[in-house]
């Protein structure tokens, strides 16, 4: 399976590469909970990299960084506290009102007026509480509101609760996914193991999914999607991940966060996918043939997803 993760030797590898050219290196964005499989960079091992080199080190966390201040405990995750900035969107895991992202700074707001300060003397008269000048935007809304009377009223403990349960509605979906048997018209894979609250999987037509993923893969998910999506009862999405030597085929991508969604809601998605590939068994069975193996017929022209109405 593949996890998604940054690779920390190679990491090192390509700065060393760097340096050797000539070049100067000088920033490293791992990430807490990449946006398609959830995954969680080795933050730790990245640290060490970026302390050899004095490289800045920032924690993309805006899906995941939740998972990682409240639930570090059962989210495998540490050396958040090495990073150099962390960035937060509140209104995604923790449920606050759009818009609420937040950027965090070890070195404080001096680094950031150093950096982006203007010092326009008609707004800004060296108050340390006037953080405008160290701001892209020194007009904005007050975001920061949303969170604090949210972290006010529900307190530490409701957002832990939330984090915990979408983290075990997600484990139960993968290991349903897992566990599923084959039917008729398909057979279950994941993607990878969830890292946090996404799941992905593929649902592949057909009796066989052995050996590596195949491109057709991809066009039955995008296929079986619109069906499903279609009939209006789930509304489900898929998305595709890029590797070094190529891309992944499409896959389904549900990410887990709403409270309201239950054990009896997943199985309806497995189930609506299932059904979409029985009503779309000869379409599926033509993506098949243009494009598997030897031996598995002829090839024919496949068809192309319809549109949603």
């Amino acid at each position: 399976m593949y996890n998604g993760r940054m690779d920390a030797v190679a990491l090192r590898r390509q700065v060393e590469r760097a340096v050797a050219r000539g070049d100067l290196p000088f920033f490293v964005n791992a990430t807490a909970g990449t946006t398609v499989l959830g995954a969680f960079d080795p933050v730790d091992a990245i640290a060490d990299v970026c302390a050899d080199h004095g490289l800045w080190l920032h924690v993309d966390g805006a899906w995941g960084g939740p998972l990682a201040l409240f639930c570090k405990d059962v989210c495998n995750v540490s050396g958040l506290h090495r990073a150099d900035s962390l960035s937060v969107s509140a209104h995604k895991l923790l449920g606050v009102p759009l818009q609420c992202s937040f950027l965090l700074v070890r070195a404080g707001l001096g680094v950031m007026r150093d950096a982006l300060g203007l010092g326009a003397q008609y707004l800004f008269h060296g108050d340390e509480d006037d953080v405008g000048d160290a701001t892209l935007g020194c007009g904005r809304r007050p975001d920061a509101i949303k969170l604090w009377l949210a972290w006010r009223y529900y307190g530490t403990r409701h957002f832990r609760a939330r984090l915990m349960a979408a983290r075990a509605r997600a484990r139960a979906l993968a290991a349903a996914v897992a566990a599923r048997p084959a039917c008729a018209t398909g057979v279950w894979r994941l993607v990878a193991a969830p890292q946090s609250t996404c799941v992905c999987f593929w649902f592949v037509p057909g009796a066989r999914a052995g050996g590596p993923p195949q491109p057709w893969w991809g066009r039955a998910t995008a296929l079986l999607c619109r069906h499903v999506n279609a009939a209006g009862h789930v509304l489900i999405d898929y998305a595709a991940v890029d590797l070094p030597g190529g891309a992944l085929p499409a896959f389904f991508r549900v990410p887990l966060n709403s409270p309201h969604v239950s054990s009896r809601t997943l199985e309806a998605v497995l189930d609506a996918i299932e059904a979409a590939a029985e009503a779309l068994a000869g379409d599926l069975e033509l993506l098949r043939r243009a494009d598997g193996p030897p031996g598995d017929g002829p090839p024919r022209e496949a068809p192309s997803p319809p549109s949603l109405p």
